[in-house]
């Protein structure tokens, strides 16, 4: 987690979130995951919900509502939140074949 927090591209991007910044993090994330098979997905959201993520912007869903990102909004700076492990929801429906998902904050 700190290693994501603390990376250059991330920080450019929290700094000034330009369409070049976007795409580093993007880029990056396209590397950590073919680096880690296990993830699927990587985001990052900040506190107006916004979301720079690996799904392509056209698949991008609110997941405002969801638990895991309301736990993530009292956290202080430092602090980590993990969700319980669950099955991956996309669209409102579970994915099949199932995809237990966990959630590092």
């Amino acid at each position: 987690m700190n290693a994501l927090k603390n990376n250059n591209c991330v920080q450019s991007y929290l700094e000034n979130p330009e369409a070049s910044n976007k795409q580093k993090i993007f880029n990056a994330f396209e590397l950590m995951i073919s680096a880690m098979h296990k993830f699927t997905q990587i985001r990052i959201i900040n506190e107006d919900d916004d979301s720079i993520s690996i799904v392509r912007d056209e698949n991008l869903q609110d997941k405002s509502k969801r638990y895991y990102t309301q736990k993530s909004k009292v956290l202080k700076d430092g602090e980590f939140y993990i969700s319980n492990f669950d099955l991956n929801i996309e669209h409102g429906e579970v994915t099949t074949p199932y995809e237990p998902t966990i959630h590092f904050f």
